[in-house]
């Protein structure tokens, strides 16, 4: 071998490589990973979402899966008024592992945690959602809307999976001035006290970046996307003592080209008010399927 040949020895394997061409991630790997792909949280230990090595991600195919989340206290954020919650979104990221590239849709379900007090204290806000690769570039970026997206209007003790699902009849999300219970609806705002979101933001200007994911707990600077415009967005009305800890599901109208593994990152404001805080589930609010 001539002198300085180093085509076969310490040759660069790019780290989202290593599942199948083999090698070693040291800490300096891990970090620049983290940095690289802006995975934080992500990378937690012991994280549902955690994918350390690379080897730990769900498929949604086989059944729903509960996106690691958080939770805001809107009451404390708004001074202690009845006013919707006017901060920031926050971006969780669940990685998966489908098997093989393919076309799907993407189903989004809400779990209603509570399961007792003020009811419609979990409506949750939701603008979007992102399919990316698993070297963190966008693939594709879902603005929620009464078109991009359709509902099943069933309450489910037990989430179906997303085969069955699929089966199943699906209607457009409410897009008039009113609201509907029980139902996904697409508006500017709840009515609900102390909780949803008095504004979203123009996911148009996220076509073509990935959105910045945020990292653990709830104060202000964690909050990774400012809500700019008046923007429409779509959450579940749960103002009923009849959706408590029951699931709801809508997805996506048209289907889109999955990698065989990536990640979707959700863009949502869980927002509640004081007395309900500690009940709710962030982890199990919202779930994610793909078929």
């Amino acid at each position: 071998m001539a002198i300085g040949n180093l085509s076969r020895i310490g040759k660069k394997v790019p780290l989202t490589d290593l599942p199948g061409k083999g090698g070693s991630m040291d800490t300096m790997d891990f970090h620049s990973l983290v940095n690289e792909y802006n995975l934080k949280s992500s990378l937690s230990t012991n994280s549902p979402t955690s994918v350390s090595g690379f080897g730990n991600r769900f498929n949604p195919k086989n059944g729903f899966r509960s996106l690691e989340g958080t939770k805001i206290n809107s009451q404390t954020y708004m001074n202690n008024s009845n006013s919707d919650y006017n901060g920031g979104y926050h971006v969780s990221e669940m990685f998966f592992d489908i098997t093989s590239a393919g076309t799907h849709k993407l189903y989004i379900g809400h779990k209603h945690t509570l399961n007792s007090g003020a009811q419609w204290c979990a409506d949750v806000p939701m603008v979007g959602a992102q399919i990316l690769n698993l070297d963190g570039s966008l693939r594709h970026n879902i603005t929620f809307t009464d078109s991009t997206m359709e509902q099943n209007v069933t309450q489910y003790s037990t989430p179906p999976t997303p085969q069955v699902l699929s089966a199943a009849s699906f209607i457009a999300v409410n897009a008039s001035n009113s609201y509907q219970v029980a139902r996904f609806n697409y508006r500017t705002g709840t009515p609900s006290p102390r909780t949803g979101a008095q504004y979203g933001f123009d996911n148009s200007a996220f076509d073509n970046i990935p959105y910045p994911v945020s990292i653990d707990g709830t104060t202000s600077q964690n909050r990774t996307i400012s809500q700019e415009v008046l923007q429409k967005y779509v959450y579940r009305e749960v103002s009923s003592s009849s959706t408590y800890l029951k699931s709801q599901f809508m997805r996506t109208t048209g289907t889109y080209d999955f990698p065989s593994a990536g990640s979707i990152r959700i863009a949502y404001a869980n927002t509640t008010e004081t007395a309900r805080f500690t009940d709710l589930d962030e982890n199990d609010t919202i779930l994610i399927g793909i078929y």
